[in-house]
């Protein structure tokens, strides 16, 4: 037997194709594909000065970021806090088996 919530997700499904079948098709209007091909192709072609010359500070950038995540790093493994959040999913697992057995007796 279909369950009552799959059943109502395939007739909402049929009748939404239905309704998609009876839309008309429309086209684009006369150039739009041209234009669009025309755009994409001269953004491609013009290199920005922005991108050239950010060799240079990219490195510093990248330095200044590993610096960073390696302090919070080593604050996270020395407080402890990192342990906590590596376990918080078996916690929520024996919470959830909890309230679920709980939930078990009270309706029993």
């Amino acid at each position: 037997m279909m369950n009552p919530i799959h059943q109502e997700n395939k007739q909402l499904q049929q009748y939404l194709n239905d309704k998609l079948d009876e839309l008309p098709l429309l086209e684009p209007p006369q150039g739009f594909t041209d234009k669009v091909m025309q755009a994409i192709s001269s953004t491609d072609s013009i290199p920005t000065s922005r991108y050239m010359n950010s060799g240079s500070t990219k490195w510093k950038q990248n330095i200044i970021h590993g610096i960073i995540a390696s302090a919070a790093t080593v604050l996270l493994v020395s407080t402890g806090t990192l342990h906590r959040l590596v376990t918080i999913n078996d916690q929520m697992v024996e919470f959830s088996a909890y309230i679920e057995k709980l939930s078990l007796y009270l309706v029993s």
